[in-house]
């Protein structure tokens, strides 16, 4: 499904029998939005995509994704799994605790790397 909404959706209204008007219909959307999206006009709004998931009840998520407003999830990897376990093990205080944690640690590495070297400010 990853960043093709129009080519997934086609598929849905039509395992469905669905028009375009009564899948607009449905999602209380105009049928030129969907249109639009199944043209591939525009890239259709995130607000769009949750009308489609719930009106086809799929994860708004997916959806989301596969118009590529949001990226694929990454993929599942041996230091992921173990990282969910981790964190499945941690109070909600504690969670947040990372969090602010990953947070202050990724700013300093941002403000890092903004950083001109010494070397070319002399050069």
């Amino acid at each position: 499904m990853e960043n093709d909404l129009a080519s997934w959706l086609d598929n849905e209204l039509e395992e469905r029998g669905w028009s375009i008007r009564e899948m607009a219909r449905r999602a209380g959307v105009s049928h030129t939005a969907i249109a639009s999206a199944l043209n591939r006009k525009e890239r259709p709004s995130a607000e769009l995509c949750v009308a489609i998931a719930d009106t086809l009840g799929v994860p708004a998520v997916e959806v989301v994704q596969c118009a590529g407003i949001l990226p694929p999830d990454p993929p599942e990897t041996a230091a992921w799994r173990r990282l969910n376990e981790m964190w499945a093990r941690l109070s909600d205080e504690d969670q947040e605790r990372v969090l602010e944690i990953v947070e202050t640690w990724v700013q300093k590495r941002g403000r890092r790397a903004r950083r001109v070297p010494s070397s070319a400010q002399n050069g």
